[in-house]
Parts: structure tokens; sequence; C-alpha cells
């Protein structure tokens, strides 16, 4: 079987970087004292846009060891979107020093919270051995979990992994599901994937995976 190239892009912003946790409302227009206020008064949503404002460069000079020091307040108290921006700052050693471990730490708390930006981070993580053990099962689940919430990459690694068996039985049908899927998305290595893997399965499966794939896109819609 022909051998796939697993994703290899790290998610580094948010799918939705204004996401608000928390009591206090997402005031866009509120000044640099407002959230200075809200923040040090112990407001997670408060903390985490101050953080975005300091590493963004908005409303204030960029400053991205004050914005981890922020998103690591936000993160603390449970804000999800925090937790997955301080894992990129620490795997990047943007504004901290770099630490896979913790990076690793905070991606799993983004990801069992149900961001998913940070479940295919954190399946990387687990895939490649990055800051612990690799662990290819848990990879893969963690994969599906952002496929299904549309995440492109990871419906292209899911595939990656599906077609080469890893971290499981080999599902040659469900990967072709997700390289049709992730091609529809924009994924630029599931359409090489896709016809690669075509000529490898029966017809009827072909016909099944893409009948699944239009399914999931009507859903997704």
């Amino acid at each position: 079987m022909k051998r796939f190239v697993l994703g290899a892009i790290l998610i580094v912003a948010s799918v939705t970087p204004a996401l608000a946790q928390g009591s206090a409302q997402a005031d866009y227009g509120a000044t640099m004292g407002w959230y200075r206020d809200a923040a040090t008064k112990g407001d997670p949503v408060a903390q985490f846009l101050l953080g975005v404002r300091f590493e963004q460069g908005l409303l204030a000079e960029k400053d991205d060891a004050q914005a981890a020091r922020w998103y690591r307040a936000a993160a603390e108290q449970g804000h999800r979107e925090a937790a997955f921006k301080l894992a990129v700052m620490y795997q990047l050693g943007r504004g901290i020093a770099r630490d896979d471990a913790l990076a690793r730490r905070w991606y799993e708390s983004a990801a069992e919270a149900g961001f998913p930006p940070a479940q295919y981070n954190f399946g990387l993580m687990l895939d490649r051995g990055l800051g612990g053990p690799a662990d290819k099962v848990a990879a893969r689940r963690w994969y599906e979990a952002a496929a299904k919430a549309s995440v492109a990459p990871a419906q292209y690694t899911l595939g990656a992994l599906l077609a080469k068996g890893e971290g499981g039985a080999a599902d040659p049908m469900h990967a072709y599901m997700w390289f049709l899927i992730a091609e529809e998305a924009g994924e630029e290595q599931a359409a090489q994937a896709a016809r690669a893997l075509a000529g490898q399965i029966p017809a009827s499966q072909r016909d099944e995976a893409r009948s699944l794939a239009r399914q999931f896109a009507e859903l997704n819609r």
C-alpha cells in the first residue's frame, strides 16, 4: 500500500479567536484599562482577551510574555482557548521558555474541554511522542474528535492513519472518506492521497465513502 505522509501542521491560531467563556461579556470596544481591571479581579474571559490584545498588539504594544501570563491565568481557571493559546506559546517558545511537556499538558486540558484545534494538536503530540510517550491509539482518537469537528488537517491525518493501520486496524474505506472530506475543505495533500487510495479499494467501497462524505458535508454546512 502506498505510504501516506502524516500531517505536520501545528494549528497556532484558534478557529474562533474571540471565543469567550465565563461571566464577562466580550466587549471589543472596551479600553485597555477595562481589560486590566477585570482581569486583575480574576475574570477568566477578561484575562484571555487581555492576552489576545498583548499577543496581537491591540490597544497595547505587542508583548508575548504578557500574553502568556494572562493566558495562563485564564487557563488555570478552565478557559479552554486560553489553555490552547498557552500550549502554543510553550511549544513555540513564544514569550515563554519552550517546553513540550507543558505544551502537551495544556493541549490536553483544552482538548478534554472540547476545543477542536487543541484536539488536533494534542493528537500530534501523542502521535510523535512530543512532551511525553508516543501513543498512536490515543492520537487516532483525538484526530477523530477534531476531524468530526471539521478541522481539515485532522481529517487528512486521520485518513492517513486509517490507511496505514496505525493506532488501530487499517480501514481503507473510511480513510478514503476522510481524504475526500479533507480535500473538500481545501487540504492540499488530501486530493493526492484520495487518488492514490482509490485504485486500491473496491468500487463499492469508493461509492460508500463518497456517500458518507456527502452526508458529512450536508450535516456540517
